[in-house]
């Protein structure tokens, strides 16, 4: 079998010590694995080497969108970005013929109708859009580093453009691909708030230059540079600007808080950084609250805060659960952001056969149950499904799924995942999907469900698959894809998979600043406090009435920094964030071009001829 573990022997494990190894089989027999350690090992099949003939997985559907060669390599940012609507995608090309220079496409998927982004210097390094239906703004940093905010309006079915803003190079700095941009993932508290109540905090996005990071609050912005045309300078910002340079290597990743009160930051020396925004005073620096090292030490590619955008729900305590990844993604853990325990491992190790290395980027859905990732240097796609369960405290990756393809995918974005109906036939694998169900919650309806099932047909049954749609981004074409595949396992916590309060202290995986064994109680620090989500807000969340509380422990390695010991210990943390009474921290560790029409050699698959 080429070296390929046998199928009955896919799935190794021992749910005594939560160890697990799934041998990856790269056949459309055998694509999806249930995950029940605590600690996986996960083998690449060899079927999905680059050098390996075997064709792509049937269960992935393929629309072509535009040929064009994109250089095979791993990219920082994003070479795609999708609205959340889904209605509009945006992606990046390189000016052909030329050593430098880079346009943004946007397509409106329901109406085919196109536009083009120009401008910029040197290649576009990331795009983003923001998580807002009512302005759909798109933002786009180059090499340079200048940073362009664009409004897409649709008049009379043309799509139009408007440069909202435009940020000039960074002072004292070189071009480089280590830019990132990303929005605050935005959800309104309440579904009366009026659009300009919610603009403030709509439109703020993170901008990162290598080990730099700028926060921009774009409505600010506008009130007082109204032209979006002209590049700003930072000296002449009086307001909504903040930055932060206390990054010693390159910023990887960010993410806001849904309230916009509050970041976190991953970088390459293998930190992750909370610190607290002040968007409305910009005379206060960030001041860094929380830090560590998840990966005790290694170079972090990703962080996820698993948040459902698409069904928020107000109750639920944000930034409860994280994932952040490190190595290209090769070791992907998920968190217990009270605890700051770490509930699950999962390592990709390469081939047996062809020893090819792992080099994955991962993305994650608006609802956070699926991460999807693709691996730069082999011809796949994986799909993990992560569970959640608020009240036992515990999140874990649950399956995963793996779908061979014919090119190495290098970026892609999300349209949508979730779990589907669909009607089957006896003695047919076709499926027919109900169009009156479309996405199902994890608490579903049994009376609608029974309604369902008196709809069918003789010889007809009712199944649940998992369909995923994305536009990913090949070395030659761009291309619409839809997977839709039977997941393995159930949708629960899988046996031997334990929640945090019944696992044990010994047997726990923690990273060293959560350590909370009761036998080294006495080697607390005075006024040690470890931080829990809840002490990232400015204001009280109204969906969490109780304060937050420290968590005694004691600091057992060089990466637990993160235990923030206030002097004054009559005040406590959450004054300093709500009242902002100061608690003392220890230290915890040009012009822009415009190039010609840079769309030469970009073939759109659906509409041939010449790009207007």
């Amino acid at each position: 079998m080429n070296g390929e573990t046998p199928p009955g022997e896919s799935l190794t494990g021992n749910s005594a010590s939560g160890e697990q190894v799934i041998n990856l089989q790269g056949d459309d027999k055998a694509i999806s694995f249930p995950v029940f350690g605590q600690k996986v090992d996960i083998v690449a099949s060899s079927r999905s080497s680059s050098q390996h003939s075997a064709s792509g997985s049937n269960k992935v559907k393929i629309v072509p969108v535009v040929t064009f060669d994109w250089e095979t390599k791993l990219y920082p940012g994003n070479l795609v970005a999708v609205h959340q609507s889904g209605t509009y995608i945006a992606y990046i090309l390189k000016k052909m013929g030329a050593a430098t220079g880079g346009v943004v496409r946007l397509i409106n998927r329901k109406s085919a109708e196109r536009a083009l982004l120009k401008g910029f210097v040197g290649r576009v390094c990331d795009i983003a859009f923001a998580h807002i239906n009512t302005h759909i703004l798109l933002a786009c940093v180059d090499e340079p580093g200048s940073l362009f905010v664009y409004q897409i309006i649709e008049e009379a079915g043309k799509m139009m453009t408007s440069c909202l803003m435009t940020v000039g190079v960074p002072d004292d700095s070189s071009p480089t691909e280590h830019h990132r941009v990303i929005w605050c993932p935005f959800i309104p508290e309440e579904e009366t708030a009026s659009e300009d109540s919610t603009d403030d905090v709509s439109q703020l996005l993170v901008v990162t230059h290598n080990e730099k990071v700028e926060m921009w609050n774009v409505d600010w912005i506008r009130q007082d540079h109204p032209n979006g045309e002209i590049p700003l300078r930072r000296e002449n910002v009086s307001k909504g600007l903040l930055s932060i340079k206390n990054h010693a290597q390159v910023v990887t990743d960010a993410a806001f808080s849904p309230d916009g009160t509050a970041i976190a930051t991953a970088s390459a020396n293998g930190e992750v950084k909370f610190f607290q925004v002040y968007m409305h005073d910009q005379s206060r620096e960030p001041k860094c609250l929380h830090q560590w090292k998840p990966h005790g030490g290694k170079p972090l590619s990703s962080l996820f805060f698993l948040e459902n955008h698409k069904n928020p729900k107000q109750e639920i305590q944000f930034w409860k659960f994280a994932v952040t990844g490190a190595d290209n993604n090769t070791e992907i853990k998920v968190w217990n952001c009270e605890t700051w325990t770490c509930l699950q491992t999962l390592r990709f190790l390469p081939s047996p056969v062809d020893d090819v290395q792992p080099c994955l980027k991962a993305f994650l859905d608006l609802s956070a149950e699926y991460l999807i990732m693709s691996d730069i240097r082999r011809t796949v796609l994986y799909v993990l499904q992560i569970y959640q369960d608020v009240d036992r405290q515990t999140a874990q990756v649950s399956c995963i799924s793996e779908f061979l393809l014919a090119q190495p995918l290098l970026s892609l974005g999300i349209i949508d995942a979730s779990r589907r109906k669909f009607k089957k036939s006896a003695g047919n694998d076709n499926l027919d999907e109900m169009s009156t169900t479309g996405d199902m919650s994890r608490s579903a309806n049994s009376e609608e469900e029974d309604d369902d099932e008196e709809e069918m047909a003789v010889g007809e049954t009712l199944v649940t698959r998992v369909v995923a749609k994305v536009y990913a981004v090949f070395p030659k074409i761009l291309q619409e894809l839809q997977i839709c595949y039977e997941p393995a396992g159930p949708d629960c916590l899988l046996p031997g998979f334990e929640s945090i309060n019944s696992v044990s202290t010994d047997n726990a995986f923690r990273d060293a600043l959560s350590d909370m064994s009761t036998d080294i109680q006495d080697e607390k620090l005075p006024g040690e406090v470890l931080l829990g989500p809840e002490a990232f807000f400015t204001s009280p969340n109204p969906r969490k009435t109780e304060t937050a509380q420290s968590t005694e422990s004691s600091l057992t390695a060089d990466e637990s920094p993160a235990r923030v010991a206030a002097e004054r210990q009559d005040v406590s943390l959450i004054d300093f964030i709500v009242n902002g009474t100061d608690i003392s921290f220890p230290n915890t560790s040009t012009s822009v071009g415009t190039p010609s029409d840079g769309h030469d050699g970009e073939q759109n698959a659906l509409t041939p001829g010449n790009d207007k």
